[in-house]
């Protein structure tokens, strides 16, 4: 995989940032060089957060899509072919006829399920190394763009922060075709962000819950709560740098 942009500092197209600020603008939030993004890290922040399945299962979304790793979504069979899937039992490179079978099987079920519910036999798996690959290679060249575009300053905020604004739009998206989901419609998130206010922001990432009534407390309840305390982590960095 190319050398990721973890320090990148400009827009996705090297221009000015288009929102009339320079991604630099807020540097005074901070006094000491800020921590570099780690790959590493932000695996196992997405690993635990989002979840990892090496095989093909079904999605949440209305309809389901077939998806594989860390909800990396597989549009078509072409698209698994394309993936360096294995058959765990002959421990041999998966056919495309094998590929395309366990896909068809996949998409043919109903969503929302417990992920073993659409292991098969054999299983058609990913290695884990490739499910790394697969979300590294959207952190670089999909969602820290975004970030860098939208979120002026992002290249000096406090690591926490930066995990935290990375675990989110992995999650929700940028924006819906409509722009009424997805990271876009947390303004109050941005605005704190791009001050330099984490207390504030700490206050404004609660993604919804699809859980709320439940007796125990959901995985949504979970990491919201976990995007929180980083948002707090991040207010501690800032006040010992200033």
């Amino acid at each position: 995989m190319a050398g990721p942009p973890w320090g990148s500092t400009h827009g996705p197209t090297g221009g000015p940032h288009p929102r009339g600020i320079p991604p630099r603008a807020h540097r005074s939030h901070h006094r000491l060089a800020p921590q570099p993004l780690n790959p590493e890290l932000l695996y196992q922040d997405l690993k635990a957060q989002e979840g990892q399945v090496l095989f093909m299962y079904l999605d949440t979304a209305n309809p389901p899509k077939v998806t594989v790793g860390i909800g990396n979504m597989l549009p078509n069979v072409a698209a698994a072919q394309a993936l360096p899937f294995v058959n765990t039992e002959t421990k041999a490179p998966a056919t495309p006829a094998e590929i395309e079978h366990a896909f068809k099987s996949v998409a043919a079920m109903k969503g929302s399920q417990a992920a073993g519910k659409y292991r098969q036999t054999p299983s058609i798996e990913i290695t884990e190394d490739t499910a790394q690959q697969l979300a590294l290679t959207r952190v670089t060249h999909e969602f820290i763009p975004l970030l860098v575009r939208h979120f002026a300053g992002f290249d000096d905020y406090p690591l926490p922060a930066r995990r935290a604004l990375l675990d989110m739009i992995y999650n929700m998206g940028w924006s819906s075709k409509d722009a009424k989901h997805g990271l876009i419609t947390f303004g109050a998130l941005r605005r704190a962000a791009e001050a330099g206010d984490w207390k504030t922001a700490a206050l404004h990432c609660h993604r919804k819950d699809t859980a709320p009534n439940s007796k125990r407390p959901s995985h949504a309840t979970l990491r919201n709560e976990w995007t929180k305390r980083l948002f707090e982590q991040a207010d501690q960095i800032a006040h010992f740098d200033r």
